[in-house]
């Protein structure tokens, strides 16, 4: 029997295509739904519509929608032929004859693995950045572009004396007066530059005063907009100690050699 319009214009389309009954018996495919299901026509026509999903009710109830409202969705787990599974969504609408009865029930279906696998890559990569700040030895505050903390890592924590959330109240308050200024420029001009470097002194929440050189540069999204400031900081304690002992020795021996009685010569 020749096919009719209809019937090509379904087998021609790209999109995975199901015809069923008013009560979801499987009464045609497209040949791109074989593929897709990796079963022959013969061994989906008749089927029931849920039978080929994991969720069943919910396809059920999607489908009776669509009967009611005109057009229903769902996203479901398709079982192929195989008894491997792949992500999709499925778009009901009901084909209705000129009273208005609904006479079959067509569904469209998109496959998600591509969406999914993309979705799974981004999500890795935000773990994988966030796992990076929260497990860096070093120091590092995420801010927006205002100045506004977002977040911050336990080597934060450890350098200022204070836990996250009171990191991320505090604005100035962690920065001794004569640094609030400067911290607030290193952020506006990371965001005009694009990177910044200032040495500022925090104080703990036990009033220890901590000398840090603090480095700002930007995160930009796909446009090269600035969404946000990473700063990390890096404690000069232990520097300023050993710079402090060489002024103090080199003092030590400039006034011991000036207050020698006699003249001395010293030569390589």
């Amino acid at each position: 029997m020749d096919k009719t319009y209809e019937e090509k214009l379904i087998e021609a389309l790209p999109t995975p295509i199901v015809i069923s009954t008013p009560d979801g018996n499987i009464i045609s495919i497209n040949k791109r739904s074989e593929d897709l299901f990796g079963r022959s026509k013969g061994q989906i026509i008749a089927v029931i519509i849920e039978d080929l999903y994991e969720e069943r009710s919910n396809v059920r109830e999607a489908f009776e929608e669509a009967k009611r409202t005109e057009f229903s969705t769902c996203d479901v787990t398709c079982l192929k032929g195989d008894g491997t599974t792949f992500p999709a969504i499925l778009n009901f609408a009901p084909i209705k004859d000129e009273d208005g009865n609904v006479i079959n029930v067509l569904v469209a279906m998109s496959d998600l693995t591509k969406l999914k696998e993309r979705e799974k890559e981004v999500e890795d990569a935000r773990v994988y950045a966030e796992n990076l700040v929260k497990f860096s030895p070093t120091p590092i505050t995420l801010l927006t572009p205002d100045g506004i903390r977002t977040d911050c890592n336990s080597a934060m924590e450890r350098l200022t004396g204070r836990k996250k959330r009171e990191l991320l109240e505090a604005i100035e308050e962690i920065y001794a007066e004569e640094s609030k200024e400067d911290a607030r420029k290193i952020v506006k001009e990371a965001v005009e530059k694009g990177s910044a470097s200032y040495e500022l002194t925090i104080v703990k929440k036990d009033g220890t005063k901590v000398p840090v050189i603090a480095n700002t540069s930007v995160i930009r999204d796909g446009s090269g907009e600035v969404t946000g400031v990473i700063y990390t900081a890096s404690d000069l304690t232990e520097l300023k100690k050993k710079e402090r002992e060489l002024e103090e020795a080199e003092t030590y021996t400039t006034d011991l050699l000036s207050s020698m009685p006699d003249p001395l010569c010293v030569v390589d």
